[in-house]
């Protein structure tokens, strides 16, 4: 199986660097070309990926396509699969959106810029701050519905438990949120958040292509804690960034 993992197109939030969190923010006009590029990469690894070796009765036709119910993962995913109509394949799909894959809630943070967050509320900044230094998972935003790592780990990855007992028989595409994709790194066993040097950031549009390890080795102890003892391999990351690129090639 192979997991597709993208990540949103550019919002007028991100370009500001504001917390964004839940807030239902649409993409901007680069987060659009960053999506419709993100669905050429997709449609060309689709079309050259063993989904379409095999006999008729062996090709890996159905594609599982889940994302955010956000309104910028929801934009993302549409402007992607759009692309992937186009392609000349035989794949088919269905969407499905899931509230799990939502970015961490920021509670007081979202919507505003990390200094504003410390100029309003500069003992609460202090006290967050001291927290998450004792303890980066179970410390949470501060604010009502502010979530903690662990909180997303637990609903993120029930919603990647679900999906591992298919490894052998379809494929995935995830749309999802920076927040999310460093969560799945995590549950994935392929990067310890710990490590911050050699940490994985996906950019916006981002592609990544996973696949399951047979003989991969435990990372995390907070993911294997939650159920997670499947190893995964980050195979190619494809870094989209701040182009034009996908209105020149259209």
């Amino acid at each position: 199986m192979t997991l597709y993992l993208i990540r949103h197109g550019q919002t007028d939030y991100n370009s500001e660097k504001r917390f964004q969190g839940q807030a239902d923010i649409p993409l901007n006009s680069i987060g659009k070309d960053q999506a419709r590029r993100a669905g050429l990469i997709l449609q060309t690894l689709l079309a050259s990926n063993d989904m379409q070796s095999g006999t008729p009765n062996e090709k890996q036709n159905q594609l599982g396509v889940i994302a955010s119910d956000l309104l910028r993962t929801r934009e993302t995913t549409a402007l992607v699969m759009n692309e992937l109509k186009q392609g000349a394949n035989e794949i088919s799909w269905t969407v499905n959106y899931d509230s799990r894959l939502r970015e961490f809630h920021c509670g007081l943070l979202e919507n505003l810029t990390y200094e504003e967050f410390v100029l309003q509320h500069p003992d609460t900044a202090t006290t967050y701050m001291q927290s998450f230094d004792q303890d980066s998972y179970q410390a949470r935003y501060p604010g009502n519905g502010g979530e903690s790592r662990v909180d997303v780990m637990t609903r993120v990855g029930a919603a990647l438990l679900e999906i591992t007992p298919s490894i052998e028989k379809k494929n995935w595409v995830w749309v999802v949120h920076g927040g999310v994709i460093d969560v799945l790194l995590e549950l994935m066993h392929i990067q310890n958040p710990q490590a911050i040097q050699d940490r994985i950031s996906a950019g916006n549009g981002d592609v990544m292509v996973l696949r399951p390890k047979r003989l991969g080795k435990i990372v995390s102890e907070m993911s294997e804690k939650l159920g997670h003892v499947t190893s995964w391999e980050l195979q190619r990351h494809y870094k989209v960034g701040n182009t034009i690129a996908a209105k020149v090639v259209r």
